[in-house]
């Protein structure tokens, strides 16, 4: 289903004469085919820009390119390298004083930033786009608000979270972007599921929470079905995963995983797989599954997991602590014991360092 927003694009396109006006309008589409996972016809769109810009003649067609390019690494492939292309596209455009592609660029640059616990060039990028931002801006401000809502949910700011949501919201249903929406939707819902799965490291998480994050879950894979994207049904997947982990259906969260590591889609910018394999193991080990425990215990990489955020790492080191709690070995649930708690002293440190950055904006006055 066409989304008002691709239609509009398709449209100016179809009324445009003007060829570097119609390269922006056929970057931006490719940008939006990313988002909504159409990446082989993101691919065929930008390689037509490319085509007839590549040779930089245009700094706006070239920012927009690099953008969408940033998108589409982003998108398909969670590829860390898509930073790097949002912030040259930032950089031009600051460079070029164009004030609406500085706030659109410094956006994304923001959403990127944050998803890959880069708080510190987050904080820059959001402070960048707040200084550009017109009032036709429409994108910038979606998405700055919607990075914004995902932060303060990560601070259990849930009323602050709200009020830049609801103005993600207002803004992706004025522009008729199904992809922001869809967004906007999962990442309350996804963001629930993971403070669920750290909550409950060190206390019991109440039932009706559980359920209510469930719904939530549930009306992001609807949203997905009823605007035909792609682009985010292999992370709902993996969110189901973790409530069926939370409800103890740990058979029902195997097979869960078992297809989530399957399809071999990116999950996080960190890595998943390992993180994914501990809960394999915590699965097996609460079926009283010994060889496939073992076996599956023998195929995690510890140095790897070792490498993933703060976060991650608690909630892996919990999941074999109760693994080996299972089987009876009380040493080795120590170990992991002291190594979630550990994880979880510098995410919380991690965080704090996060409400200090995000304090200028828990005040602010929403974009109008």
């Amino acid at each position: 289903m066409e989304s008002p927003y691709e239609k509009s694009i398709r449209e100016r396109l179809e009324a445009e004469g003007d060829p570097v006006k119609r390269a922006i309008l056929v970057a931006e589409q490719a940008g939006y085919l990313a988002r909504t996972g159409q990446f082989a016809q993101a691919e065929a769109t930008l390689a037509e820009v490319r085509r007839h810009f590549g040779d930089g003649r245009s700094g706006h067609v070239a920012v927009m390119l690099m953008c969408a390019e940033g998108l589409l690494a982003y998108f398909r492939d969670l590829d860390p390298q898509s930073y790097d292309r949002l912030a040259r596209a930032q950089l031009l455009s600051i460079a070029a004083k164009n004030a609406s592609l500085s706030a659109l660029t410094s956006a994304w640059l923001a959403h990127i930033a944050f998803n890959l616990h880069r708080h510190d060039d987050m904080a820059r990028a959001v402070r960048t786009c707040m200084q550009t931002l017109t009032a036709d801006d429409l994108q910038a401000k979606c998405r700055i608000s919607l990075t914004l809502g995902d932060a303060f949910l990560v601070l259990d700011e849930e009323a602050i979270a709200r009020r830049w949501y609801a103005e993600a919201r207002e803004l992706a249903v004025r522009l008729g972007d199904h992809s922001a929406l869809s967004a906007l939707i999962y990442n309350q819902a996804a963001l629930a599921v993971f403070n669920c799965r750290l909550g409950s490291l060190d206390r019991a998480i109440e039932t009706q929470l559980v359920r209510d994050v469930a719904s939530k879950v549930r009306s992001a894979t609807n949203f997905q079905g009823l605007a035909q994207l792609r682009s985010l049904q292999h992370l709902l997947d993996d969110a189901q995963a973790s409530i069926l982990i939370l409800e103890g259906r740990f058979d029902e969260a195997l097979r869960q995983i078992e297809r989530v590591l399957g399809a071999s889609i990116p999950i996080s910018p960190s890595g998943h797989t390992v993180t994914a394999l501990c809960d394999m193991a915590m699965c097996y080990a609460s079926m009283g599954r010994r060889d496939d425990f073992n076996r599956t215990i023998s195929e995690i990489d510890m140095s790897e997991l070792e490498r993933r955020t703060a976060d991650d790492r608690a909630v892996a080191f919990a999941a074999l602590r109760d693994a080996y709690l299972r089987f009876g070995q009380q040493h080795e649930a120590q170990h992991f014991d002291q190594q979630m708690n550990d994880s979880l002293v510098e995410h919380r440190n991690r965080v704090s360092s996060l409400r200090t950055t995000l304090d200028p904006y828990q005040g602010t006055p929403l974009i109008q």
